[in-house]
């Protein structure tokens, strides 16, 4: 079975928030990933 390396644009818009987030020493929690992403809290 071959494996993909393509992943689906939200887990990389996810990743990108969660890194910019550590960069810019924001403390990692759900509320400010919603925040930043504009998106509810039980969508993170």
């Amino acid at each position: 079975m071959q494996q993909s390396t393509e992943h689906h644009p939200a887990f990389e818009e996810y990743c990108e928030c969660i890194f910019e987030l550590e960069e810019d020493h924001v403390e990692l929690i759900q509320a400010r990933i919603a925040e930043r992403l504009k998106v509810s809290r039980a969508s993170v």
